[in-house]
């Protein structure tokens, strides 16, 4: 046919195909050479942290390689999406919470609830409020990396200060007119030149709406459908950030910026600054980089004592691009760098943070390392969580932006809130209307 004759194959050549046939059916499937991309934000001394976590996954898979992609946190979405509409996507991608709902009505993500029922993994596996944020119209789209309550829910102190001031170091503010009296104590003038200051604004992820949770407030309806952030306790979240700064600052914020530079971190660690919030994620940072400063750990002051101590505004989680070259493999990658306790798990040991698996957070070391472990703890279990919608990091901004231009003395919390409500109210609208 078509030009071909059939021939009889020799013994020797039977042979030959038999011996290859054998060795391919010896020698594993995953021992083959595959490549796999992972695309993540983990910069500084965290890169090297996430290397190791992949060479021994690759020493553990021969064969397989996988290459990293290293980007800037705020860019992870807009990276990721120029290199899957471009034909070129990781088949592992850290991406933000926030991301998952409008990416995943995109198409864009594998879910992966079959991968956790076929393997025998139980939801129970992470606190319920991080697990939840990868869930979209019940599927489940990614595996948490870190926890989101703590980021912006613990408030760092100096207790040189403290005590030099007359404040007693083991009883931080626990309430904002605690903070506020705090802050007006510690800040130091010379003459008419701010030298220490009491207080910064912001700190930690989403600082705008940890005002707002702090408060008791809302950003959206439980039902999603209409801005919150209008009521009382919105209102005195905006005010607050306002009052905090012109009641300790005689030239308001714009003192504070220009005695730190911005950068609130370093001018804590040689104590310009005696109070921050923030995460957990600056512990490891001050302990390494200043082990002989005295600071402490408290829960974020509320408004009123034993409230929300923060907003857990999401977390950031593996998953798989749909399309991905190998996905079975791909979920083996995310299962290594997600649900190890010497890998996951010890990447946020190192980092002094907790992890979103329950399990690992019982580990000793943690104790050991951080003696405020029960307080990060408190903080994590009070902390507010926001409700996720393709719109929500829009609301977000919109409102960071309206208390912004609050607590900078640019406008008046309730007129400053009420134009957020109704650009925020457009989109909430717009949104719904295509449902």
């Amino acid at each position: 046919m078509y030009g071909l004759t059939r021939q009889r194959p020799s013994v020797k050549s039977a042979v030959g195909v038999s011996v290859l046939l054998i060795v391919l059916l010896a020698f594993p499937v995953w021992a083959q050479e595959r490549t796999l991309t992972f695309m993540h934000c983990w910069d500084a001394h965290r890169t090297a942290w996430v290397d190791e976590m992949l060479d021994s996954f690759e020493a553990a898979h021969p064969g397989v390689k996988v290459e990293r992609q290293l980007v800037v946190c705020g860019m992870l979405r807009d990276n990721f999406m120029t290199a899957y509409l471009g034909g070129a996507a990781p088949d592992v991608v850290m991406i933000h919470s926030l991301d998952i709902p409008a990416l995943v009505e995109s198409g864009v993500f594998v879910p992966l609830d079959d991968y956790l029922k076929a393997d025998g993994i139980s939801m129970d596996t992470w606190y319920p409020s991080e697990i939840g944020t990868a869930v979209w119209q019940d599927r489940l789209y990614g595996l948490p990396i870190r926890t989101g309550g703590d980021t912006n829910s613990v408030f760092y102190y100096n207790r040189t200060l403290f005590a030099e001031v007359g404040l007693n170091p083991d009883d931080p503010p626990a309430t904002w007119d605690e903070w506020l009296e705090a802050a007006q104590r510690l800040t130091r003038y010379e003459e008419d030149r701010l030298v220490r200051a009491g207080t910064a604004l912001y700190g930690g992820d989403f600082s705008e709406v940890a005002y707002l949770a702090t408060a008791g407030g809302r950003l959206i309806s439980e039902d999603g459908r209409r801005v919150a952030f209008t009521d009382e306790a919105g209102i005195a979240a905006a005010q607050f950030t306002y009052d905090l700064g012109a009641r300790t600052y005689r030239g308001h914020w714009h003192e504070l910026y220009e005695l730190t530079g911005g950068d609130d971190t370093a001018a804590f660690l040689d104590g310009r600054l005696a109070m921050h919030t923030g995460g957990i994620l600056s512990h490891s940072f001050y302990v390494t980089n200043a082990p002989e400063l005295d600071f402490a750990i408290a829960v974020r002051p509320s408004r009123e004592p034993g409230g929300p101590s923060g907003a857990n505004a999401g977390t950031f989680h593996w998953a798989i691009a749909r399309g991905s070259s190998d996905e079975a493999l791909a979920w083996e990658l995310v299962k290594w760098v997600a649900l190890r306790e010497d890998t996951g798990g010890l990447f946020m040991l190192r980092q002094g943070r907790p992890s979103p698996v329950r399990a690992f957070n019982d580990n000793p070391a943690y104790f050991e390392t951080n003696p405020y472990w029960l307080v990060v703890g408190e903080a994590l279990a009070r902390a507010v969580t926001l409700p996720s919608y393709p719109f929500t990091r829009d609301v977000m901004n919109i409102f960071g932006g309206a208390v912004g231009s609050v607590a900078w003395g640019d406008q008046a919390a309730v007129p400053a809130l009420e134009q957020a409500a109704a650009q925020a109210q457009a989109l909430i609208d717009e949104y719904w209307q295509g449902r």
